[in-house]
């Protein structure tokens, strides 16, 4: 994976992070959805962009990566629901979707580097 790809997908979820506390601190906000939007596009548009990079490192790897990828996946998945939920009000069930995010993401993170460390593309 170029550095770049790195970078980007690492700026995503902070600008998830800002996002999301803008969301705490004021449920109804909705420039807080948009940069979680826009972070959540950014990092969806970085994985389909990188998709060749992360099929030679799992063939490499094995099934580590290959359920990392699964994770990372799972959690695009889950901001239409946390949407859902703002949409109908439920905001309680929406900021535990926001907070399931920020850690799974986070873990992800963690282990799509250990596994760029792990077996290094050369």
């Amino acid at each position: 994976m170029n550095i770049l790809y790195g970078i980007v997908y690492v700026a995503a979820y902070t600008v998830f992070l800002v996002g999301a506390s803008l969301a705490y601190r004021n449920q109804r906000s909705r420039a807080a959805l948009l940069l979680m939007a826009i972070a959540a596009l950014a990092a969806n548009a970085i994985g389909l962009i990188s998709v060749r990079p992360l099929q030679d490192l799992a063939a490499q790897s094995g099934l580590f990566f290959s359920g990392v990828c699964c994770v990372i996946f799972a959690i695009w998945g889950m901001y239409p629901t946390a949407l859902i939920f703002w949409s109908k009000s439920r905001l309680v069930l929406f900021q535990r979707a926001v907070v399931t995010i920020e850690f799974s993401w986070f873990i992800g993170t963690i282990l799509l580097t250990y596994g760029y460390y792990r077996v290094p593309l050369v």
